[in-house]
């Protein structure tokens, strides 16, 4: 049997406990906006010479190209996205930690495609 336990800011500690419904969504838009902006990103500097630094994504790139990176980049956000609301739903203060501390990381690439932008 399945217990549920409700804490003060509305977390329920059952995982399954509301389908559906996540936990932090701003946090998991601001994500999937700065993904797709590095998608884009690093299109434009492949194809005008650049390369990838990070080497997971330079290998999925060389194997799969540009769907291969695309779908490997959402697969990543997806993990992220359970990942976070798992831990959320056990402890809502550190899942929060959690997606905010992500969401600030995933906008590093963007910017370092932005000074690279700047230097070309």
């Amino acid at each position: 049997m399945k217990e549920s336990i409700t804490l003060t800011e509305g977390v329920s500690t059952s995982f399954f406990s509301k389908p559906g419904k996540l936990l932090f969504p701003k946090m998991y838009l601001w994500l999937v906006l700065a993904s797709a902006m590095d998608i884009i990103l690093t299109y434009i500097i492949l194809n005008i010479g650049g390369t990838e630094v990070n080497p997971v994504a330079d290998m999925v790139i060389a194997h799969h190209g540009l769907s291969g990176m695309i779908g490997f980049k959402y697969a990543f956000i997806l993990l992220v996205i359970i990942i976070c609301d798992h831990v959320g739903r056990n402890k809502p203060g550190t899942g929060r930690f959690l997606a905010e501390f992500i969401a600030v990381v995933s906008m590093a690439p963007i910017i370092v495609a932005a000074m690279e932008f700047v230097r070309y």
